[in-house]
Order: structure tokens, then sequence, then C-alpha cells
């Protein structure tokens, strides 16, 4: 039985196969509101949610993988449903600073989730 860290090196390492595998077309069919359906990621990956939202490296390499297609144009920009807590400020900016505001706040907060779940 693998301990934690080596379980987390695994999901990581299945991650990255399934990243390289895919086509800019097959990102585009499983894209929800701008961003990558999780549920699709953790059917072909074959692990549980909480691989996506406490290993840190998994995250990591998903935004990033997320903002390469965003600027790209493979993904649409992030809905604004998913947007809901816009703050003062990004709703008062323009549009364009609106939508960079908004993906690096976006990132900032996965990584604050990530990082408090490794503590």
């Amino acid at each position: 039985m693998a301990n934690g860290q080596q379980l987390a090196e695994q999901n990581f390492q299945k991650f990255l196969k399934w990243r390289d595998g895919k086509t800019d077309d097959y990102f585009r069919r499983i894209e929800r509101r701008g961003i990558i359906n999780r549920t699709e990621i953790l059917k072909e990956c074959g692990f549980s949610r909480s691989a996506l939202t406490q290993n840190p490296r998994i995250l990591n390499a998903l935004v990033d993988l997320e903002a390469s297609l965003r600027g790209r144009g493979i993904l649409s920009e992030v809905s604004s449903q998913s947007n809901s807590g816009a703050t003062r400020a990004q709703k008062e900016c323009p549009k364009s600073q609106k939508t960079s505001q908004f993906k690096n706040d976006l990132v900032l907060e996965m990584r604050r989730c990530v990082k408090k779940t490794s503590n």
C-alpha cells in the first residue's frame, strides 16, 4: 500500500499523462463555463476529487493548463456565473482588466486553498 506522498506522486503522474495525451479539440469539448470539466478529469485519471483539490502539484498544473488554453483561445473566458463573488474594484474596472484580474485572483485563491489543506 502506498503512503500519502507516494499516492500524491502517482496521481500527479496520472494527471500529467492524461494532460499530455489530449488535444486542443478534446479540451474544447469538455469545457464548462470557461474551465475544464473536473468530473471528466476524475473519470479519466481514476482518482478522487480530493486528489484535485488537495494535491497542490495537480492543482497548479491544472490552473496553468487552463490559463495556457485560455491564452491560446482554446477555452473561453470564465463565465460570469463563476465570477459571482467579484470584488467592487473588479466591477468598476474595464472588462479587459476585470478578466485579467479575475484570472489572477482565481489562481491566487486556488493556491491559498491548496496551502491551507496541505498544512
